[in-house]
């Protein structure tokens, strides 16, 4: 029921022009398929998800999509790809408290204290992130 309601907003936020929402949105929907085990699912929206952010610019918007691309590396199996991810978000000036708060409380917090995990560009990484999810 959540993950239908989520594509009907989807469709909305998209005729209304809302991208931001529709990042959002995305970052939700891949959320929902992390946690239901469906990986290929949720890269089918994130990576959508961080093509808009890095399009939209907004830092918060950004970190937020790095973080969904860290579950959904976790769940993959790459704890070093998503421990990098933490870290740069971690180290990014424009990291909230809101975001660091759901950080903390996660399964992501183990990876914020991987000493190999070293921050990069943030823009770099989301060019990265991007292309790692739309491989075949």
């Amino acid at each position: 029921a959540a993950e239908s309601l989520a594509l009907q907003a989807l469709t909305e936020v998209r005729r209304a022009g809302e991208r931001m929402l529709e990042a959002g949105t995305l970052l939700i929907l891949a959320e929902m398929a992390v946690r239901a085990g469906q990986l290929t699912a949720a890269a089918d929206h994130l990576a959508p998800a961080l093509r808009l952010a890095r399009a939209l610019n907004d830092p918060a918007n950004l970190l937020e999509a790095l973080c969904g691309y860290a579950r959904w590396c976790l769940a993959s199996g790459q704890a070093a790809e998503a421990a990098r991810a933490v870290a740069t978000v971690r180290a990014h000036p424009a990291l909230h408290a809101e975001l660091l708060d759901e950080l903390q409380g996660s399964a992501l917090a183990a990876l914020a204290t991987d000493p190999a995990a070293v921050p990069v560009d943030l823009l770099v990484l989301v060019e990265q992130a991007s292309a790692a999810l739309t491989r075949p």
